[in-house]
């Protein structure tokens, strides 16, 4: 619920709630909005410390395979995220 009214309200986003999700996620479910929710920062600030942190968190899920099938929808939308980051 509170990953859905952050993707409405991006204004409301949260950092911790996202690496929550994308880190230890209940569902597949909750992991991809997890990620939505991740996009939104990371578009929103992509240079700010927080969101390297959430840039670390997605590298990590993306190369531990946490995220399934190379071609899923959770893999695509992880690398939309690091796209969106500088590397530093």
């Amino acid at each position: 619920m509170a990953l859905a009214m952050m993707t409405g309200a991006p204004s409301a986003a949260s950092y911790t709630t996202a690496i929550d999700a994308i880190t230890a996620p209940r569902s597949a479910f909750e992991q991809y909005h997890g990620l939505v929710v991740a996009r939104l920062l990371a578009s929103r600030n992509p240079t700010a410390d927080e969101t390297q942190r959430l840039r670390e968190v997605v590298q990590v899920a993306l190369q531990s395979g946490a995220l399934g099938a190379p071609n899923s929808d959770r893999v695509t939308l992880a690398k939309r995220i690091l796209e969106l980051t500088p590397n530093e």
